[in-house]
């Protein structure tokens, strides 16, 4: 399994878009650039990739691909949430957060710290 700390460090700390980050988030994810990524919708290279660095559509898109049935939430201008509901008392069973000013980093970098736990649990 790909580590995605260094990625989230990058995410947090970068602002505007990187073209290249977002091509290396996609390859952690997925193993390969080139091939059939669900979220993407179509065939990939790393001038194609989703802009997950900027556009919280595509952070969206990756969320339901990767985390289903997992919600969201802006708890600050700086701090997105990602959280897996609970039945019981509608509370949070788990929640991941990411930190940035660009609430499309912010919100990236807490579904790449879901992502990387949900793959510690396997």
């Amino acid at each position: 399994m790909t580590d995605l700390s260094a990625l989230i460090e990058r995410v947090e700390s970068g602002a505007g878009s990187d073209r290249e980050l977002d091509g290396k988030i996609v390859r952690a994810l997925s193993g390969s650039i080139d091939h059939w990524f669900p979220f993407a919708g179509g065939f990939m290279t790393e001038h194609t990739s989703p802009e997950l660095t900027t556009s919280l559509d595509a952070v969206l898109s990756l969320i339901e691909a990767k985390l289903p049935g997992w919600r969201w939430l802006r708890k600050h201008p700086a701090t997105m949430t990602v959280y897996q509901p609970s039945d019981y008392y509608k509370s949070w069973s788990r929640h991941f957060d990411g930190y940035s000013a660009q609430p499309a980093r912010a919100l990236l970098a807490a579904a790449l710290r879901a992502i990387q736990e949900s793959r510690n649990d396997r």
